[in-house]
């Protein structure tokens, strides 16, 4: 918003220099970004909040100014009220809106035997300060209006007016203007027309039409101030690419107050310096603003300020700038004016009084905050799983949700109720994902061209039909590089490498009755489901060698498994239980076995469980082999046991003892052969 210096003092007497009003106007949020002496004036610029429409005029600083220096607007442009009448017999117009909802209220005022000839040099001058390039005396009257009191007004040849009727209504399809910049425009029902009896005049609110724009020519003309909705203003807009001055104002939503006074205030110049009369003036719509109020309590400028002026001071603030302030016991009534719509509850004019006050008499103090940390057992469960995963050496990533229908069929996914975007931006972001795995495997196949051994998980939604569900995903391949005291070791990942890492998860979750069962899923060919009291929540196995020739992945082998995190949080149980250290040493014995591959070595242990062997407190699987020399349909496995007392350091006859029975029982019920 630009204005200058003198033009301001027309509106409120300043006594202080321009420079000294730039810093008040900035101290109050009136950011004052330039200002700038041309001739004998000073430009100032302010940048206007989006909140502000009063504002975007002279008299809405003037009222600023008023209030930070203690004055009253003072303004010589309020006077003779022209009201609304038709001289019968003498000239008829009609005027007709076709949805009130698009213009609440719309003026006309018709002035015959105007002189159209250049402004008085004042009015040349400042307009020329602000930016606006003159054109004549009418149009240049228009914007002085427009910018003096914020409300657009325009002006039309009445002459080239067909009919007796102004309609403001939608446009029909395929209407077409040229507007006053020369540019055509097709039109549809999305724009709002103000129209003649024939034909399109102006697109409301935004900019007039070349046929009837006034010229040198002109004799009459109609001069229009209206209120029209400004959501529609601001869609018509961006649907033709039109901008002005008019529109900047209307999509602000103005103050339906203004609309006749501005037209009176236009009227009064045009008939000083145009030598206009006025023959008609007419409106259509009301003009009634509902008034709002707000109640105030002074107390709370204390509690949210933490320093407060005085009851007092703070109902002079408020008459100062426009308000209405009533008592009303210990609280206060305030009326809101309607062109401050930015005003709606009372931290709105607590506001208000602070920055009018000063925002340098609010103390300077650190405010008093206490953090309360509350994580549900969802996010607890999050965390403990990247804790584990990175503990692992495995790394986190994030993907888009977006994939391509072709890296569907890479993956060798059947169709099935994919979500697909309607209107894709590209063939990369057709289907919301199914599943976390291409993107890990797209992962996989940028990173492990670069190192010898990969491992990523994401944590994120996944999309099929109606559902939407949180997964995580894992993958690993090629190779586990670690160092030891005898120098680098490597380690080829393997399906029990990820079976590991899953078993770790659940066990960490507190998690016990989970089992692994054979499945058979297109991008892995065999795999296993994971499931807890027989309700699946995830796969993992090996992917299809085909699928990662499809995500260029060669001579690799990549584990791949997904966890349904929303059904796993069911199941688990992240209290703990501690117990003491033991006491006595315990003792820790091997059994390799040779075990045919058709038994379960879930069933195994589980066996050895039921039987509750009175010293063995863990048993666990510490290598597992198959080839040779182990005969085909079968695998050497080697189990740990640790054996411990409560009550006295175990002897050799007692371990011996209880160990011989356990390979009995293996040898009995699974007829295993002790190496």
């Amino acid at each position: 918003m630009k204005f200058t210096y003198k033009w301001l003092k027309d509106f409120v007497d300043i006594e202080i220099s321009p420079q000294k009003l730039a810093a008040s106007l900035t101290l109050v949020g009136l950011e004052v970004i330039s200002l700038e002496k041309v001739k004998e004036d000073f430009v100032f610029e302010v940048e206007i909040t989006s909140n502000r429409t009063d504002l975007l005029s002279i008299i809405g600083i003037a009222r600023e100014v008023a209030a930070i220096m203690g004055k009253k607007i003072r303004f010589k442009g309020y006077g003779k009220n022209y009201g609304f009448w038709d001289k019968q017999g003498f000239f008829r117009f009609n005027l007709k809106i076709e949805n009130e909802d698009d213009c609440p209220l719309y003026t006309a005022r018709i002035i015959r035997d105007v002189k159209i000839e250049s402004s008085p040099d004042w009015l040349k001058e400042r307009l020329l300060a602000i930016g606006i390039r003159p054109v004549n005396n009418i149009v240049d009257i228009t914007n002085y209006v427009q910018v003096s009191l914020g409300q657009p007004l325009h002006a039309f040849d009445l002459d080239r007016i067909e009919g007796d009727l102004i309609w403001v209504r939608r446009a029909k399809d395929g209407e077409r203007i040229i507007t006053i910049d020369n540019r055509p425009f097709n039109l549809n029902s999305d724009i709002l027309l103000i129209a003649d009896a024939r034909k399109p005049i102006a697109i409301a609110g935004i900019m007039g039409g070349k046929e009837t724009e006034i010229g040198l020519e002109t004799k009459n003309i109609l001069l229009e101030s209206a209120k029209f909705n400004a959501i529609l203003i601001r869609r018509m807009r961006q649907r033709l690419g039109l901008t002005s001055e008019s529109q900047y104002r209307f999509e602000r939503d103005l103050d339906i107050n203004n609309v006749i006074f501005a037209s009176d205030y236009a009227v009064r110049l045009i008939k000083d310096y145009c030598k206009g009369r006025i023959v008609l003036s007419k409106k259509v719509g009301s003009c009634v603003s509902k008034k709002r109020s707000v109640i105030f309590n002074p107390e709370n400028v204390l509690k949210v300020l933490g320093k407060s002026p005085s009851p007092s001071l703070i109902i002079r603030i408020l008459k100062s700038l426009g308000f209405i302030v009533k008592n009303s016991q210990e609280k206060l009534k305030v009326e809101v004016p309607t062109f401050r719509k930015d005003i709606k509850e009372e931290i709105d004019l607590i506001e208000e009084v602070a920055r009018l006050w000063g925002y340098d008499k609010i103390p300077l103090t650190l405010p008093y905050v206490r953090i309360f940390l509350k994580t549900d057992t969802y996010q607890k469960m999050l965390l403990r799983i990247r804790n584990i995963l990175i503990n692992q050496g495995v790394s986190e990533v994030i993907n888009y949700s977006l994939l391509g229908n072709l890296t569907l069929k890479r993956l060798k996914i059947p169709s099935c109720d994919f979500v697909t975007i309607a209107n894709p931006l590209s063939h990369q972001q057709e289907v919301l994902r199914p599943l976390l795995l291409p993107g890990l495997l797209f992962n996989v196949s940028k990173n492990i061209r670069y190192k010898e051994g990969v491992g990523f998980f994401e944590i994120g939604r996944v999309f099929l039909g109606i559902k939407e569900n949180n997964f995580l995903g894992l993958v690993l391949c090629g190779k586990k590089v670690f160092l030891k005291d005898t120098g680098k070791t490597e380690d080829n990942f393997t399906i029990l490498h990820l079976k590991g890492i899953i078993e770790l998860i659940l066990g960490n979750l507190g998690i016990k009755n989970f089992d692994f069962v054979d499945e058979q899923y297109p991008y892995l060919g065999n795999g296993l489901r994971i499931m807890i009291l027989k309700e699946e929540i995830g796969y993992l196995g090996k992917v299809d060698s085909e699928v990662l020739i499809n995500f260029d992945i060669n001579k690799k082998d990549v584990f791949a498994a997904e966890l349904n995190l929303d059904k796993l949080v069911k199941f688990i149980d992240l209290n703990r239980r501690y117990k003491s250290l033991p006491i006595y040493p315990g003792v820790r014995r091997d059994i390799s076995l040779v075990i045919p591959e058709n038994i379960s070595l879930k069933e195994v242990l589980r066996r050895i469980e039921e039987e509750k062997f009175s010293l063995l407190k863990e048993i666990k699987i510490v290598d597992f082999y198959k080839g040779s020399p182990i005969p085909s349909g079968f695998r050497s496995v080697t189990l740990s046991c640790f054996y411990y007392s409560d009550i006295h350091t175990l002897t050799d006859i007692e371990v011996n003892h209880q160990h011989l029975e356990l390979c009995n029982l293996l040898k009995k019920e699974f007829s295993v052969e002790i190496r």
